[in-house]
């Protein structure tokens, strides 16, 4: 799943959503904040949320998941501390045969995954998720 953020780019960038300038600059301000590819692309809102999900999605071989309306495990629910959930910014959505299928907005997050998976102790699956669904998930499903 993990591919070199700059491939990432450059496949956007070939599939025509951005110019080779402000996939220059998406680079230039990543590595100057020290934020991911993905997150820069966000703030900077280069292309539509839609859009970059469905690239995200193709580039890394990960599902896209509409999260409202999907009903979530609420067992899985309880295998992440909502501090977990909050600061890394997932949902478990369920849990089939060791693997826990983790919505995420991020596929390359590697810190998130690694995290929920040394807590559960499964396998973790990255789900894509929209941003904005995966905070309406957790405000919905962690109350403090």
């Amino acid at each position: 799943m993990a591919a070199p953020a700059n491939d990432f780019i450059q496949f956007v960038a070939n599939g025509g959503f951005i110019s080779v300038e402000q996939a220059d600059r998406v680079r230039e301000e990543s590595s100057r904040s020290r934020e991911s590819i993905v997150a820069v692309m966000r703030r900077l809102q280069l292309v539509p949320e839609n859009v970059l999900l469905e690239q995200l999605s193709d580039f890394h071989g990960v599902p896209y998941l509409e999260l409202e309306g999907f009903l979530v495990d609420h067992s899985s629910l309880e295998l992440l501390p909502v501090d977990v959930v909050r600061s890394h910014h997932v949902v478990p959505l369920f849990v089939s045969n060791q693997n826990l299928s983790l919505g995420i907005a991020d596929p390359t997050n590697t810190l998130a995954i690694d995290a929920v998976s040394s807590l559960t102790h499964l396998e973790v699956d990255p789900v894509l998720c929209s941003e904005e669904a995966l905070e309406k998930a957790i405000e919905q499903y962690y109350v403090d």
